[in-house]
C-alpha cells in the first residue's frame, strides 16, 4: 500500500527539514516574544519572515505552531474545567446508580 502524504510539497524536505530546524526554532521564538507583547499574528509572522527569510509556506506554518502565552494559559485552564465537570458527572451519575440498588 502506498504511503499518501496529505499537503505534502516536494519542497517541504528542504523547508522543513533538518537544516532549515534551527531558523524554525529561532523564528519561532521571536514570533512568540512579539504575540506576548500583543502584536497581531499576521504582522509579526510577516515581521519574523522577512527578518529569517521564511517562504510564505514556512510563515503560514509558523503562525499556525505559536500561540500567546496567555492563549496557552487560557486552553489550559478550560481544559482542567473540562475535566472537573466531566469528573463530577462521573461521580453524580455513581452515587444514583449507588443509591437505587438495594
Amino acid at each position: 500500500m502506498e504511503t499518501v502524504k496529505r499537503g505534502f510539497v516536494p519542497k517541504d524536505t528542504v523547508e522543513f527539514g533538518p537544516k532549515a530546524a534551527a531558523k524554525l526554532n529561532a523564528a519561532a521564538q521571536e514570533l512568540a516574544f512579539l504575540l506576548d507583547r500583543g502584536y497581531d499574528t499576521k504582522s509579526a509572522s510577516t515581521f519574523v519572515g522577512n527578518h529569517h527569510l521564511l517562504s510564505e509556506r514556512q510563515r503560514l506554518a509558523l503562525a499556525r505552531i505559536t500561540s500567546p502565552r496567555a492563549a496557552l494559559e487560557e486552553r489550559e485552564r478550560n481544559k482542567e474545567q473540562r475535566y472537573t465537570k466531566l469528573a463530577r458527572r462521573a461521580l453524580d451519575s455513581l452515587e444514583r446508580y449507588l443509591e437505587e440498588e438495594p
